[in-house]
């Protein structure tokens, strides 16, 4: 997605030299595209692990 979204950005740029100048906007787009995904990934995995804590108590019992 983020790389998606990088693509989409570049092409908007006429030029090599509009494209250099509008990368520190891009880097940080992508910074918070990135983190987003992270977050939300690490989320997913914490889900995970507390149903597999609950699947595991439930055998145990």
């Amino acid at each position: 997605m983020a790389q998606a979204k990088a693509v989409e950005y570049l092409r908007d740029s006429p030029t090599i030299e509009e494209a250099i100048r509008r990368a520190p906007e891009l880097a940080k787009k992508l910074s918070v595209i990135v983190e987003h995904d992270l977050s939300e990934s690490r989320q997913a995995t914490i889900e995970l692990e507390q149903q597999r804590a609950l699947i595991e108590q439930v055998r145990a019992a």
